[in-house]
């Protein structure tokens, strides 16, 4: 199952994954967005519930569940061509959800994620490259089964894993490793979190359900999960145990 947003951080772990975790088990799966990982384990039989705390993911989502036909719609209506441009792009960055319709929105929300260099919605250099006949096809027949998306109350990513989940796994796809003096949670565009990793590091250590981190490679990953089962994987999504050859790491407490 394709997503038909782009993922800010394209994942090769998802082959992996289904072989960490059986079919027939129920998955939670925090910070949620393109939901590359989520919809191919929900598709070979595994059962996702995708958290997120931003709203603007969470209705996108929901309208491309309910009724994916009517945002395609307005992605290819004749309004939406004149947003093809490089000084509207940058204006819609910036106050895209402030529209209205919710569908409206989420045209919106696919047609900057499609557009942005880096697949971002709220930042990101404008690009029509990725913004094809095949990319609006994919979200004109989204469907998908297995898959329970869940708005959080909670302020934060460290909060949302101490509440009660019901899953048997948790799993968490990060973003990039990044040093950062924020506070955890703190929004920078209107999908985006500031992640303190090594406080959601420290909240994992306090919980006995089995969970799984996804991080792009970096060393201090390494150097911070280094007490755990750390498996390195390379551009064809194979294991390896050369770091040179690492792109990604699945740490898991199993």
């Amino acid at each position: 199952m394709k997503s038909p947003i782009r993922s800010r951080h394209k994942s090769r772990s998802a082959a992996l994954l289904k072989e960490l975790i059986p079919m027939g088990s129920v998955i939670d799966s925090f910070l949620f967005f393109s939901g590359e990982i989520e919809l191919s384990l929900a598709h070979s039989r595994r059962f996702v519930c995708a958290h997120t705390f931003n709203y603007v993911i969470y209705e996108f989502w929901e309208c491309a569940m309910e009724d994916p036909a009517a945002i395609s719609e307005f992605v290819i209506s004749k309004p939406f061509s004149s947003f093809f441009n490089k000084k509207i792009f940058h204006i819609l960055q910036e106050n895209w959800p402030m529209y209205k319709d919710p569908y409206v929105r989420s045209a919106l929300f696919f047609v900057l994620n499609r557009c942005s260099s880096t697949g971002a919605i709220s930042s990101g250099e404008f690009s029509t490259t990725e913004l094809t006949p095949t990319a609006i096809s994919t979200l004109r027949n989204f469907k998908i089964n297995n898959f329970h998306l869940a708005l959080d109350n909670s302020n934060t990513l460290a909060e949302a894993l101490t509440l009660d989940i019901k899953g048997e796994y948790i799993l968490l796809p990060m973003p990039p490793f990044a040093y950062n003096f924020f506070k955890e949670g703190k929004q920078c565009g209107h999908e985006e979190i500031i992640i303190d990793h090594a406080l959601i590091k420290r909240t994992l250590d306090t919980l006995e359900k089995k969970w799984i981190v996804v991080y792009p490679k970096h060393p201090q990953v390494l150097k911070l999960y280094k007490d755990y089962t750390i498996r390195q994987i390379n551009k064809y999504g194979n294991l390896t145990d050369q770091i040179d050859e690492c792109e990604e790491v699945i740490v898991t407490n199993f």
